[in-house]
């Protein structure tokens, strides 16, 4: 398909298979993405955590394809490639947004985080799953103020994103979250509080053991994307939105 590079509210985007955000872009898209969530009182190093991933996973353009297939297990979209993409995009067809609106993602992520504090809701069955070396809940690690960043990248990867481990390159990811936190020391406003990071770990493809055995998953984590946002909606609405019922 033709590409085409759009500018939202000053975010670069380029929808198409492969493409990163230009190098004098990324900072750009990253400070959008770090204010967005600073405004909903998240923690100055889980956003740094999260952006390096997002570097990682989609070269912070929410126009990133893995493929143009919406359904299949390899159709990653968007800036942390959403995979089955169709989530994505059952998620922005709803509030009637483009799926590759920087906002739009921003905001399905934080929808993700609210189901995921919602009584009744199972590891498994939303976005975060809790691991053994990385006990969190998904609002511990956005509210997390004492660990190391290089720990926090490394728990977004295996408890959010969740890769095949041994090609994730969390020490790549590492480096990202911590150059563009140190971007922020020097550019975000004066009341922001970044505070220091001073731990030397680079992260570790083999720290906490494989995916398989670092998370003791009753569920099947791979369930379909419609499944998948029948049970999102569900939780996140109470029933009541889409029709939806713990039945569908």
């Amino acid at each position: 398909m033709e590409t085409r590079c759009i500018v939202i509210n000053k975010f670069w985007c380029k929808v198409g298979v492969g493409i990163e955000a230009p190098e004098s872009y990324k900072m750009t898209n990253g400070m959008y993405i770090y204010k967005w969530f600073k405004a909903k009182g998240w923690a100055d190093k889980p956003i740094c955590a999260i952006i390096g991933n997002m570097e990682a996973e989609s070269g912070l353009n929410p126009g990133q394809e893995e493929t143009t297939q919406w359904t299949s297990q390899v159709s990653g979209h968007g800036l942390v490639q959403w995979t089955p993409g169709i989530l994505l995009r059952n998620y922005t067809d709803s509030i009637h947004k483009n799926w590759y609106n920087w906002q739009a993602q921003l905001s399905f992520m934080y929808a993700e985080y609210q189901a995921s504090m919602r009584p009744g809701w199972q590891d498994g069955l939303d976005q975060w799953i809790s691991t053994r070396y990385y006990p969190y809940t998904y609002n511990h690690f956005v509210h997390d103020k004492k660990s190391s960043l290089a720990y926090l990248t490394e728990a977004f990867v295996r408890c959010y994103e969740r890769p095949n481990m041994q090609s994730a390159h969390v020490p790549r990811r590492v480096k990202s979250a911590k150059r563009f936190f140190n971007y922020l020391k020097h550019h975000a406003p004066g009341d922001i509080d970044i505070g220091d990071d001073n731990t030397d770990y680079e992260g570790d493809d083999t720290i906490g053991g494989n995916e398989a055995d670092d998370r003791d998953d009753p569920y099947n984590i791979f369930m379909s994307g419609h499944d998948r946002l029948k049970k999102f909606n569900y939780i996140l609405y109470g029933g009541k939105k889409h029709g939806y019922n713990n039945n569908n």
